[in-house]
């Protein structure tokens, strides 16, 4: 029988800092109505979390707002059909040919936006760390306090593991504006489609890898990266299928960035200011914490019994053992444990 995934996550002591009060409705709640009553109860401090995470988003969304209003100038120029007012922008040559040149424009200068991407990075050190406080249940919260103390540990990790992830999403996103590019031109083939529903997949994929690490870097700060990257792609890889819709529904509110509406992206922007980007730290790190609860604990608890029982072995004389895979066989089979404690 083959180990299970989780039999080779690396275990790590959870820093948690335990509450002053815990309503008694929410001792018993479970995670989703947990997590439902904290955001209610929370949602001024989850609303300055929001802000502050906007502002290091600003330039690259003011960017972005440029290029949108380039891209409305340029379809205003379209030849329309007949005088219904309806726009078929695709009808002629001409029109054709003002969007390619738009979408070569686009992939030029699209650089500059992943480099004001980068920005971000080094701050959810701090958004996290908050954020991992407030699902803990902790109230009254000095926000500043936390924020500055998570950027203080943690911002090399996370602006490393953010300028990896932007890397790739620039990649992805110029080879999504070339397919577009290609499907007027007449030039985009199968592999065309091969390859961007793939290099989505990957993406989506390396987004919940860069979730979960987010997430576990607040809440274990012995482990090193390494061993959190270890950690993320076993996560990842051992939940998978929930994982891809979280990742799916995380993404979704971008796919309006592709309208090319104007009105849709200021509709965006405000919803992003002041409650999209706490919303989706919040309900990644409750979602995380299920996870790191439910694998890691467990799995570091094996660990100290064994560690406890080695240093018995070694102080009766007996030879020190190595803590092995029976880790992970303990977990999820206790007798087997037992039976091989005998």
């Amino acid at each position: 029988m083959s180990k299970k995934w989780y039999v080779y996550l690396t275990p790590a002591e959870e820093k948690r800092i335990s509450p002053e009060f815990i309503p008694p409705s929410m001792k018993k709640a479970g995670r989703i109505k947990k997590t439902w009553d904290i955001f209610f109860l929370e949602y001024g401090t989850l609303l300055r979390v929001n802000l502050l995470l906007a502002l290091t988003f600003f330039p690259f969304m003011i960017f972005c707002f440029t290029i949108f209003l380039r891209i409305g100038d340029v379809q205003s120029t379209f030849e329309y059909a007949m005088n219904t007012g309806i726009g078929y922008p695709l009808i002629s040559v001409d029109n054709v040919g003002k969007t390619v040149e738009l979408i070569s424009a686009i992939k030029r200068e699209s650089i500059f936006a992943f480099l004001l991407l980068l920005i971000p990075g080094p701050f959810f050190a701090g958004i996290f760390n908050i954020t991992k406080l407030v699902m803990w249940g902790n109230t009254g919260i000095k926000l500043f306090k936390a924020f500055f103390e998570g950027i203080k540990k943690h911002w090399w990790k996370y602006a490393a593991i953010h300028t990896v992830f932007v890397g790739i999403l620039y990649g992805v996103v110029y080879l999504a504006l070339s397919h577009y590019q290609g499907t007027l031109t007449g030039e985009t083939g199968a592999l065309s489609w091969v390859a961007l529903i793939a290099a989505a997949i990957v993406t989506l994929t390396l987004l919940t890898t860069m979730m979960y690490a987010f997430t576990m870097m607040p809440i274990y700060d012995d482990l090193k990266l390494r061993d959190i990257l270890k950690n993320s792609f076993l996560f990842t890889a051992g939940l998978y299928p929930l994982n891809f819709v979280m990742a799916a529904l995380s993404a979704a509110p971008l796919l309006v960035l592709l309208t090319g509406n104007v009105t849709a992206y200021i509709i965006l922007l405000l919803v992003l200011v002041f409650l999209l980007f706490a919303i989706g730290t919040f309900v990644w790190t409750s979602y995380g914490q299920y996870g790191f609860e439910s694998f890691i604990n467990k799995i570091y608890a094996i660990y100290l019994a064994e560690k406890a029982k080695t240093q018995s072995m070694t102080q009766n004389g007996q030879k020190k053992d190595k803590l092995s895979a029976k880790t992970g066989n303990a977990y999820k089979n206790p007798k087997k444990k037992k039976k091989n404690s005998k």
